[in-house]
């Protein structure tokens, strides 16, 4: 998943990137990969989303079940290579 290959270290709950999950949304037919578009895209569309504030992009960590917090130290070019290598991996 594209948080854990950020930042394992971010991962702060103790569920989180556990291949259960994935077997779940695979058994409820939900995607668990995203489609095969370029980095630059998949950045443009971000930062559409309703949690970029002053053009960064906010992601939401799950700190524990029901306690999530917002972050938006992430620079540009280690997204843009964390997604290049998700759509490389497959």
């Amino acid at each position: 998943m594209l948080k854990k290959r950020l930042w394992p270290g971010f991962c702060r709950h103790p569920y989180s990137g556990n291949l259960q999950a994935d077997c779940l949304f695979v058994t409820a037919g939900l995607p668990v990969e995203g489609p095969r578009i370029p980095p630059e895209r998949y950045l443009e569309s971000m930062q559409l989303d309703k949690k970029v504030k002053d053009g960064a992009i906010r992601f939401i960590l799950l700190d524990r079940i029901g306690k999530a917090s917002l972050d938006n130290s992430v620079p540009a070019p280690l997204l843009l290579e964390t997604l290049s290598t998700c759509i490389a991996d497959g």
